[in-house]
């Protein structure tokens, strides 16, 4: 991953994404991921590329109040768990105060 693309990967996180928790459920062991949703699935695309990693979901179709379809909705997520770290660890950083408050959160309930 080059530095220019890095950058660019931080500030969609920054401004689009997000970092959380989802803690246990049966079958299912707590678990920290990262994720981006938009309209845009080039752009996504483009995230996943850059970062090596994640999935792609979609597209979810919702409706307007008025009954008007609105434009689909896709969703980057990355969920497993070394791939996490390693771009939580990448993109701490780069990130603004509350973001890598966000991280070193999530980096203390992976443990």
């Amino acid at each position: 991953m080059t530095d220019p693309d890095m950058h660019w990967l931080a500030g969609l996180v920054e401004g689009e994404g997000s970092f959380s928790w989802h803690a246990p459920r049966k079958h299912h062991k707590g678990q920290v991921r990262i994720q981006v949703s938009m309209t845009d699935l080039d752009v996504l695309q483009r995230a996943q590329s850059v970062a090596a990693c994640g999935h792609i979901q979609g597209p979810y179709v919702y409706k307007r109040k008025n009954g008007s379809p609105a434009k689909p909705i896709w969703n980057w997520a990355v969920q497993k768990q070394g791939d996490v770290r390693d771009l939580m660890a990448d993109l701490y950083p780069m990130m603004g105060a509350r973001r890598q408050a966000k991280i070193i959160e999530c980096v203390g309930l992976m443990q």
